[in-house]
């Protein structure tokens, strides 16, 4: 169903970039809609499992934290925005753009602030389908037991070392014989108590019944061997979780804003919010006066 009506901005995507489009956008006299995915706003700081360590007056506190201040800035400007709206495809219709969610509907807009944010890469092997999302902060806060850690990255080697800490009995597992991390990382991994295979793949999981999972690893040195866990946790990096888009290169209507526009070494919350910040206030150098658009009501 398409709602009648057309907003000035549409923002798919509750992370921190489409929060900050939202704001700009409402901020300049404009009708926005936010639309999110995920059953609650906050995208990828609801995916950080360490403090904050680059956001202005929000420095060695939790992503939650930082999350509640944004959600509350929403709020304090009546921002309207919905949950479970996942963005399938955007495409042209006349002067205003089509954004269809699938199941949950269509809206249309004279703008669409694409922030979709990043996804976890895939491995792409036999079982992986099957595994169980899991939290570290969940995991650490719970019995300890046994875990199986892949990649080679930052949050493989923050989520090996927490779930140490955590008195966890931890396997890493990388595909290349030295890592990526931050040296710090590296250094304290060489400290620590996780079993690390390298170079090393993952060939495929099997889930067992009580959900035990065995992981089959082909070493570059051996012959196959087995590994079993009570949790596995996949850490080999992001990627731009964009949707498929039918608009025209170069449509000034569209703008992708946020993590899903920007190279993987700009990949951060305050750069983030800028893009989407600087999107707005490019666009409202061409607007016509507020109040044009005819906004629907919302159900």
């Amino acid at each position: 169903m398409v709602e009648q009506g057309c907003w000035d901005v549409l923002v798919a995507g509750g992370g921190p970039a489409g929060i900050t489009a939202a704001i700009w956008a409402q901020r300049l006299g404009r009708s926005v809609l936010l639309a999110e995915a995920e059953a609650t706003l906050g995208g990828q700081l609801r995916a950080i499992e360490r403090p904050l360590l680059d956001v202005p007056g929000f420095a060695g506190q939790e992503a939650t934290a930082y999350l509640e201040a944004l959600v509350a800035h929403l709020r304090a400007q009546d921002i309207p925005w919905r949950t479970g709206w996942r963005l399938a495809t955007v495409e042209a219709d006349g002067p205003c753009l089509v954004a269809d969610f699938g199941p949950a509907g269509r809206i249309r807009a004279q703008r669409v602030a694409v922030a979709t944010g990043l996804r976890v890469r895939r491995l792409g092997v036999p079982g992986e389908d099957e595994l169980p999302p899991v939290s570290v902060s969940r995991l650490v806060a719970g019995p300890a037991g046994r875990a199986l850690v892949v990649g080679g990255g930052d949050r493989a080697l923050e989520a090996s070392l927490r779930l140490d800490r955590a008195g966890w009995q931890v396997t890493l597992v990388h595909r290349r014989a030295g890592f990526r991390a931050r040296p710090d990382l590296v250094r304290a991994l060489a400290d620590s108590r996780v079993q690390v295979y390298r170079p090393a793949v993952v060939a495929a999981f099997r889930v067992r019944p009580g959900r035990e999972v065995e992981t089959v690893l082909a070493p570059a040195d051996g012959p196959e061997r087995m590994v079993a866990a009570d949790v596995v946790l996949v850490r080999v990096g992001m990627e731009p979780a964009l949707p498929q888009l039918a608009v025209p290169p170069g449509d000034p209507r569209l703008q992708l804003v946020g993590d899903v526009a920007l190279p993987s070494h700009l990949w951060a919350v305050v750069i983030a919010q800028g893009s989407a910040a600087a999107a707005v206030k490019e666009w409202a150098r061409t607007w016509p006066p507020p109040g044009g658009s005819d906004a629907p009501p919302l159900a």
